[in-house]
């Protein structure tokens, strides 16, 4: 299953297993759950601006060396 960023980023911030990936190694953990490259290269990048636009005005981005995002 192919998730985009928003869903991604939503669902790491509820899922451990997902999270010690995420905290292992960003770039496999994101490749593994089929997040675009284009959107990969956004989080490594640390592209808040384009993340928020991205996501969308619906979301707050908390970015303490892993990026979250919360419905707000």
């Amino acid at each position: 299953m192919s998730l985009s960023l928003l869903e991604y980023l939503t669902k790491l911030s509820t899922d451990t297993e997902m999270m010690d990936a995420y905290k292992t190694d960003r770039e496999s953990a994101m490749r593994g759950n089929k997040v675009s490259e284009g959107e990969i290269k956004l989080v490594l990048d640390s592209n808040y601006e384009a993340i928020r636009k991205l996501v969308g005005s619906n979301y707050d981005i908390t970015t303490n060396h892993i990026v979250k995002i919360f419905k707000k």
